[in-house]
């Protein structure tokens, strides 16, 4: 996987080289391994990289949510916004595996309170479907209120569409 390994490595990366990178490697079975390893490994600021291949992934192909789970696991203390605003994309895509709800929960709930909009109409599209759960239907619901006062464009546009859409 050394095509991985050398991008990964670079001090900069564009989004085509990532999409390059993503078209050499789609077809290895091995190559998510390496990229869930690289999150657990990378300096924070780099983590997005393979967090942006993870997620190009999973628009091309629903990823296991074994796989979902341990991005959770390797990105939930993550505070750049750029791993804020993947994962929050990443998990309103993909779902949220069940034994990693809580976690998820904890970290969404931090995003939410992130300054940057973007991050924070992430976070609410990814946990938007456990709003009928019981354990989190109260919290989700006070921040859809938080959100529906908040007056960004970027935030009402997401709320809009999410429940435009037949969401969770």
């Amino acid at each position: 996987m050394s095509v991985l390994r050398e991008v990964l490595s670079r001090e900069e990366v564009a989004i085509a080289d990532l999409e390059q990178v993503y078209q050499k490697i789609c077809d290895d079975p091995h190559w998510t391994r390496d990229a869930l390893e690289a999150l657990s490994t990378l300096d924070e600021e780099h983590v997005g990289r393979p967090l942006w291949l993870l997620r190009r992934a999973q628009d091309d192909c629903p990823l296991p949510p074994e796989t979902v789970a341990r991005i959770v696991e390797a990105t939930a203390g993550a505070r750049h916004w750029l791993v804020r605003l993947q994962v929050g994309q990443l998990l309103a895509a993909a779902g949220i595996p069940e034994r990693v709800q809580e976690e998820a929960f904890d970290y969404l709930r931090e995003c939410f309170a992130d300054r940057r909009v973007i991050v924070r109409a992430w976070a609410l599209s990814a946990l938007y479907p456990m709003r009928h759960d019981e354990r989190f239907a109260g919290e989700v619901k006070r921040m859809l209120a938080v959100a529906r006062r908040d007056p960004a464009k970027s935030m009402q546009a997401r709320l809009r569409h999410l429940t435009s859409r037949k969401a969770g």
